[in-house]
């Protein structure tokens, strides 16, 4: 019997996809609860969420794809044990999620500039807000998604069909609440 089944991928998808849309309905109520600072106090915002709330959900899905891969490949068990392929996976995401945080903060206040959007807010700090946001954004979505891959794995879900759905989704949520902390950690809200 072939392991990729239209039966078993349906099984193991639908409660997950489930799941990340309730997950999503969340993100918005964060989005909505903070709407008066999104179009009154700090506009740039607006403009800031959509790229940078993706590089946690894309980073993620990036290393997600690749532990699944190694998984697969037998490379590395479902034991939560360090190893130089979850190491290697985990410094190469970082870098490219904290390398896109600042090219992010940077191309926002450039574009916003140049859009004559109200900014309030400079180069640096915008650039801080990003960076540091993407950076706890990651921490944490990192985290699970290794826990997720290995899970899944252990549990005879194939982690294809898990964690991309749901670190992209959670991805969404932790980004959209960590862009509002900061900036509220900063002063600005």
């Amino acid at each position: 019997m072939a392991f990729y089944t239209v039966k078993k991928i349906v099984k193991n998808s639908m409660p997950i996809l489930m799941l990340t849309a309730l997950i999503s309905i969340f993100s918005g109520q964060i989005m909505h609860a903070n709407e008066d600072i999104l179009t009154s106090n700090l506009p740039v915002l607006l403009i800031l969420i959509p790229p940078l709330i993706k590089v946690g959900g894309d980073c993620g899905s990036i290393l997600g794809a690749r532990l699944s891969s190694a998984l697969h490949l037998g490379l590395i068990d479902s034991k939560f044990e360090r190893g130089e392929v979850i190491e290697n996976s985990l410094i190469a995401s970082f870098l490219i999620a904290i390398t896109t945080c600042i090219l992010i903060g940077t191309t926002v206040w450039l574009v916003s500039l140049s859009l004559n959007t109200d900014i309030n807010i400079g180069l640096f700090k915008l650039v801080g807000i990003s960076t540091i946001s993407g950076f706890i954004q990651v921490f944490i979505i990192f985290g699970m998604t290794i826990v997720i891959a290995l899970l899944s794995h252990r549990f005879g879900m194939d982690p294809d069909n898990t964690v991309i759905p749901i670190i992209t989704t959670v991805g969404d949520l932790v980004g959209i609440s960590c862009i509002f902390l900061v900036v509220h950690l900063v002063g600005l809200i």
